[in-house]
């Protein structure tokens, strides 16, 4: 017996040995932050917010790629398929939560055990905006619900992916409006705006990070914001709650994974590494002034956040039904 603890003990020393030391050297080569949405979107423009200033604090490349498909979910895959180091990081957000609500992990290729949480970056709400040459009349949410009411379900609106929190909300304010609309899903955010600025689709609900550029310009025009508080960024834009929609609600987040397995001490540095960066006084004016509502915490902290708003998500897909639409 003595022999055999003392084996165990041993064994145990070299496991924690070895641990350490892959933390201590790490990152000795490059870092890939995997975004599973296009370019320009805001799950891509906070990773690569966070990716430069890990960068200057490293002295190693953190390089961000955008693998797009699926709703996030190719990209999600890629980390959860991905060795146990710490070099592949997922810069994610809400959507691999709801993926896993929608088409369960047959349909996903990804279990949530087969990620270890790092950090909640920032959380942000949606607008629902208008192309104001499309619908130039249209400047209030109780004017786009009768407007929409007259159509007759033939009304346009763009958003990410079936299934993703942009939907979501498009999806919940149909029904709590009593109104119904047809879904033009993208890639990401930015392809969505790019078709309603471009006219090509009259309406979106599209993240305040990814809309305010083009609602300064005047190229959109929002009428109503998804929390319940005003989004600093937009503070005379009234929320949707506010506008005749009363109890409506529904925001997003943005944050960071890494594949399950990998040590403990290279996700402790790398968290350490993402707070530091959201916490300098740069970034965060940066952040909040592209739209964002900065959420530093620790990991724990992020993992019960994840849990409450898989409960609330849920609770969503409950009431607007299956992911596709009828």
């Amino acid at each position: 017996m003595n022999r055999w603890l003392t084996a165990l003990a041993a064994a145990l020393f070299l496991v924690s040995g070895g641990a350490s030391g892959q933390a201590a050297t790490f990152p000795d080569r490059p870092v890939r932050v995997i975004v599973p949405f296009s370019a320009g979107g805001g799950t891509d423009i906070i990773a690569r917010v966070v990716a430069q200033k890990m960068t200057e604090r490293w002295g190693q490349p953190v390089v961000v790629e955008n693998r797009t498909g699926a709703n996030g979910n190719i990209g999600a895959r890629l980390v959860a398929q991905a060795k146990p180091d710490g070099y592949t990081i997922l810069g994610g957000s809400s959507a691999l939560t709801i993926n896993l609500l929608l088409d369960g992990e047959a349909g996903t290729g990804y279990k949530l055990s087969e990620f270890a949480p790092v950090m909640l970056f920032a959380t942000a709400a949606y607008v629902l905006v208008v192309n104001p040459k499309a619908l130039p009349n249209i400047r209030t949410v109780k004017e786009f619900v009768e407007y929409a009411k007259a159509q007759d379900g033939g009304l346009a609106w763009a958003s990410t992916s079936e299934g993703n929190a942009e939907h979501l909300a498009g999806m919940l304010f149909q029904h709590m409006a009593g109104i119904k609309m047809r879904h033009i899903p993208y890639k990401g955010g930015a392809d969505a705006v790019k078709d309603v600025v471009g006219g090509h689709v009259p309406v979106g609900m599209i993240s305040v990070p990814t809309s305010l550029p083009y609602l300064a310009s005047g190229q959109l025009r929002g009428i109503g914001v998804t929390d319940t508080r005003r989004a600093p960024q937009l503070p005379d834009m009234p929320t949707i709650a506010e506008s005749g929609v009363p109890g409506f609600e529904l925001v997003t987040w943005y944050a960071a994974w890494t594949t399950a397995g990998t040590p403990e001490p290279v996700i402790e540095k790398i968290h350490e590494a993402m707070y530091a960066a959201l916490k300098q006084e740069d970034v965060n004016q940066r952040v909040l002034g592209i739209g964002f509502n900065p959420a530093a915490g620790t990991r724990a902290e992020f993992a019960q956040f994840v849990k409450q708003q898989s409960e609330l998500y849920g609770k969503v897909v409950q009431i607007i039904g299956p992911k596709k639409e009828k």
